[in-house]
């Protein structure tokens, strides 16, 4: 997968985030920069992204971050595979 920018509004502010996956034997790992600060997600058992290397940041900002590299890396397959949902 490719670097990639997320562009959004989060309480008034714009923010923009380039992401750059990184793939793990275990997953993939992706290294976001904002700004100043560099934050690494990593994958958790239940599907979501967990933040390290943290210090200082919003956590409300690191969810938003979050959210939208797994809608941005899941927007493939929506759709797909609904099984018997009508």
């Amino acid at each position: 997968m490719e670097q990639f920018t997320l562009d959004f509004d989060l309480d008034g502010k714009g923010y923009i985030v380039v992401v750059t996956p990184q793939t793990m034997p275990d997953g993939t790992i992706y290294n976001a920069r904002l700004e100043d600060l560099d934050i690494r997600f990593l994958p958790a058992e239940d599907g979501s992204l967990l933040p390290v290397s943290t210090t200082g940041a919003d956590p409300r900002l690191l969810n938003a971050i979050a959210t939208r590299i797994l809608e941005r890396v899941n927007a493939k397959n929506r759709g797909k595979d609904m099984g018997s949902i009508p």
